[in-house]
């Protein structure tokens, strides 16, 4: 089922200077599954923590307990390293369905939808494509599947 995305990458938000959006945000209701786009291992499953680059670990028991008071504009997240200096990044996630260094296949439920760490917006999944440090746009190689407004 196609999917509607909500924000571009590259997005100023009507900002002048700095950086534009470092993903995009695909539409999505409330406790949704979030599914791994390739085979790969989890590197980072926990929270974006208020401060900057500040961010926590967390077990899926850990994350189910936590205020959303404690968490910064990410909220929720799941990264995962796929090989060839390939990640990917999954935000504002409602629940976690996976630890670090899980085993993940192509597919398989790592998360819910939510808007954890969003003061304003409704349920979305932001996710971002990283080749290194680089980001790129995921909604690219995901054409197929994206309903993109611009």
């Amino acid at each position: 089922m196609p999917r509607l995305v909500l924000d571009y990458f590259g997005n100023k938000r009507g900002k002048k200077d700095g950086y534009g959006h470092r993903g995009i945000d695909i539409d999505g209701a409330a406790g949704e599954p979030v599914r791994a786009v390739a085979d790969g291992r989890v590197t980072f499953a926990g929270v974006d923590q208020p401060g900057p680059m500040s961010h926590k670990q967390l077990t899926i028991k850990e994350s189910a307990a936590l205020e959303s008071s404690e968490m910064g504009p990410g909220g929720l997240y799941v990264t995962i390293n796929h090989g060839n200096d390939f990640g990917t990044f999954y935000m504002h996630l409602e629940s976690l369905a996976v630890t670090h260094m899980d085993e993940v296949k192509a597919g398989q439920v790592i998360g819910t939808v939510g808007r954890s760490g969003t003061k304003k917006s409704g349920p979305h999944l932001h996710l971002e494509f990283r080749v290194g440090v680089t980001r790129t746009d995921p909604a690219v190689p995901l054409a197929d599947v994206l309903v993109n407004p611009h």
